[in-house]
């Protein structure tokens, strides 16, 4: 298997699983400790990756040299040459400054507990960072927006926020069809905020040409712009509501007593769906399963055959062994007959199952506990995405059962992985669970 393809699925695993092996651990610390800064900054990313995902995911890793991957990663993102990287990340505590202050003459941060980020002066005095606000969203960006290049980078740590997330809302506010390609590209290098400027560049289309939308969107933006270089993800969860006339402010009641109705926004009406059926064939047998329209070339295998893709894993086998599986090509077409199941911040992923497979015969979302045994997942999932492959895109995708967990009631229905990791816009739609419908 390609290298890159080996790590792309040793890291999915991990994700999936919530187990990082001993095996895969050890690659992580030597990489750490190389003498070549490019390995150290290869090593550090696939760290803060996971780290992202889920904190516990990397404990095994000694907590001096996770922060300090923190450190080079962080570096790396803002566009610093490896090497500077690592020389930066020697001087630097991880998360205790803002990053872009550093490239550009500031003399180190703090944090003061208080939950803003502090500079400190060269006469040992304290500066707060300016608290980012709806009127600052709306204020840097009328007054500052057309500025380029360091006039831009230095008005925004001014106003408190990261240069180049801001540069990024910037540009996704500017963008026509024709730069979608390389936003997407762009978006996918921030790590801890990528579902968030996914949904923003998506909320920005939906709005179109209407200014009143498109200012409600924006001003959701703030703890995508600010500068704290801990992050947490909220964005995503106001979007919607922008667009759907609120105020733009979590919590906001809506305008009118229709609310959404009467903010004057493009409504899109729900799929229909025939009646789920949870229980069907093609959700226990393979042999059915692999008969679903949009599948071609079957090729029949065994369930070895799929775990040997997942050689750091043979403790926990995700097919059950002995059992019959098939390698087929899936097709584009509509999205959402598919889904893919995760906790937050993890949408894109090699797993999925049938949408039918996550509800009860009324068409109801099992219970998170309930998706974790019947699916063997490591931990409850906490959202949903739909999957929706281009019309002209297809990919390999192997078709088996669920290998058992020991302890655990469930499993022995059908599941779907794809050979290769998809696109990360392929994944779309991603919903909390207690926002789902069928």
């Amino acid at each position: 298997m390609d290298p890159d393809e080996r790590v792309r699925f040793e890291d999915d695993y991990a994700r999936t699983t919530g187990v990082l092996p001993d095996a895969i651990a050890k690659q992580f610390r030597a990489g750490l400790l190389s003498a070549d800064p490019a390995e150290q900054a290869v090593a550090a990313a696939r760290l803060d990756r996971l780290k992202d995902v889920d904190p516990a995911l990397v404990s095994a890793i000694p907590a001096d040299e996770r922060r300090r991957a923190q450190a080079i990663a962080e570096f790396v993102d803002l566009g610093v040459p490896p090497a500077r990287a690592v020389e930066l990340a020697a001087e630097k505590p991880a998360r205790g400054v803002l990053p872009s202050e550093d490239l550009v003459g500031g003399e180190g941060g703090a944090d003061d507990g208080t939950g803003e980020d502090t500079l400190e002066g060269g006469a040992g005095e304290t500066r707060q960072t300016p608290k980012v606000t709806p009127d600052t969203i709306a204020d840097f960006f009328d007054n500052a927006a057309e500025l380029e290049g360091q006039d831009f980078s230095d008005a925004a740590i001014a106003a408190g926020m990261d240069p180049g997330r801001a540069a990024l809302v910037r540009d996704i506010f500017r963008a026509g069809e024709d730069d979608r390609a390389a936003l997407i590209e762009r978006i996918g290098e921030q790590r801890a905020f990528r579902a968030d400027f996914k949904s923003l560049l998506g909320a920005v289309r939906a709005a179109g040409d209407d200014e009143e939308a498109r200012r409600r969107v924006l001003l959701t933006t703030r703890s995508l712009v600010r500068a704290e270089s801990e992050g947490v993800m909220r964005d995503a969860e106001t979007l919607g509501a922008a667009l759907l006339g609120t105020r733009g402010r979590p919590g906001a009641k809506p305008i009118g007593k229709a609310g959404h109705r009467r903010s004057g926004t493009r409504q899109l009406k729900p799929l229909k769906r025939p009646r789920p059926e949870p229980e069907h064939p093609r959700n226990r047998n393979v042999d059915e399963a692999v008969k679903i329209e949009g599948f071609t070339k079957p090729k029949p295998q065994t369930a070895e055959n799929v775990n040997r893709r997942f050689p750091n894993f043979k403790d926990t086998p995700p097919a059950k062994l002995g059992s019959k599986a098939w390698r087929s090509r899936m097709h584009g077409g509509a999205p959402g007959d598919f889904v893919r199941m995760h906790t937050r911040g993890n949408p894109e992923g090699l797993w999925i199952v049938r949408r039918e497979q996550v509800v009860d015969a009324k068409g109801r979302l099992l219970p998170p506990k309930v998706l974790q045994r019947k699916f063997a997942l490591p931990k409850p999932p906490t959202h949903i995405s739909d999957l929706s492959i281009p019309p002209n895109k297809a990919a390999d995708v192997d078709i088996s059962i669920v290998g058992p967990v020991p302890g655990w009631k469930g499993g022995d229905v059908v599941q779907y992985n794809f050979d290769k990791l998809p696109p990360e816009e392929w994944f779309i739609n991603t919903l909390p669970l207690k926002e789902w419908r069928y």
